[in-house]
């Protein structure tokens, strides 16, 4: 019989996903807003992310790792911005990293699977 893949790496792929998706407005946003924008790098951060919520959605185990290290790298620009009001933008890129916390907590609660 195939393993079962816990319910929680699914619900974890999906936040992925929704954080994906809300990156890639506010690149969009960005894009419109700063004629310097590069919207590539967005949709290339987007595409990485992509692979590890589809890595989540099979069920792999070592994908909490990345996830959190690459989650880690991709906030740190947020803590340095200066003096950013509440912009849209801001406020979505904000939503989207606690999506993405969310769905670390999520892969890390799962019990460890048995050899």
């Amino acid at each position: 019989m195939e393993n079962q893949i816990h319910k929680s790496f699914k619900i974890a792929s999906y936040l992925i996903f929704a954080a994906i998706l809300i990156d890639l407005i506010v690149g969009v946003i960005h894009s419109r807003e700063n004629a310097n924008f590069d919207i590539s790098i967005g949709i290339e951060t987007s595409l990485m992310f992509m692979t590890l919520g589809y890595f989540a959605f099979i069920g792999k185990h070592w994908v909490k790792w990345v996830v959190l290290f690459v989650t880690v790298l991709s906030t740190i620009p947020l803590l340095v911005m200066p003096d950013q009001s509440m912009t849209v933008p801001f406020a979505l890129q904000l939503f989207s990293g606690f999506l993405k916390i969310t769905s670390i907590l999520l892969l890390f609660l799962v019990p460890k699977q048995k050899p």
